[in-house]
């Protein structure tokens, strides 16, 4: 099983929704399905998972990920000296942020997979899609660059005049 991460975000979205809406979280076909369905050969073992509220596979295998990645990267900034719990983040800011992890997600759901899975599993083993996402990926960082700098741009000089 590559590496990723997105599918166990959905995964902890659907133990969420499943404390409040149980019936719709078992009615949903994507919850239902089972992506991973591989026998481990060492352990003579099957690996089943899926984006379902079980804590199954997939959740063995991407959520040690995400805990890496973050506790990876708090202590990176740590020993760097530049850790810092901020509390007044603009809302701008703060929406950018929302608005760009929904596109994120989004866009891990209607591609087979996410950039980490792209990046780290396709690529090595010469996906298709991995190799399309290869190609799109440094247009699609240029254009949302340029995207964002004129967000934040726009931001900047907003405050800039209001505080002059």
């Amino acid at each position: 099983m590559p590496l990723g991460i997105s599918t166990t975000y959905t995964k902890i979205a659907a133990i969420i929704e499943n404390l409040f809406i149980p019936g719709h979280v078992s009615q949903v076909a994507y919850f239902k399905a089972l992506p991973l369905n591989a026998h481990h050969r060492l352990l003579d073992a099957q690996l089943l998972g899926g984006a379902g509220p079980a804590l199954d596979s997939i959740w063995d295998i991407q959520f040690p990920l995400i805990l890496g990645i973050t506790f990876g990267s708090a202590l990176s900034a740590v020993l760097l000296g530049e850790f810092a719990i901020r509390h007044n983040i603009p809302g701008r800011q703060m929406l950018t942020a929302l608005i760009g992890g929904a596109i994120m997600g989004l866009g891990s759901r209607l591609t087979p997979g996410c950039n980490i899975w792209h990046l780290m599993g396709g690529i090595p083993i010469l996906a298709m899609s991995s190799l399309l996402f290869l190609l799109g990926l440094p247009l699609g960082t240029w254009i949302g660059a340029k995207i964002l700098f004129r967000l934040l741009a726009a931001h900047h000089t907003c405050s800039v005049q209001q505080g002059a």
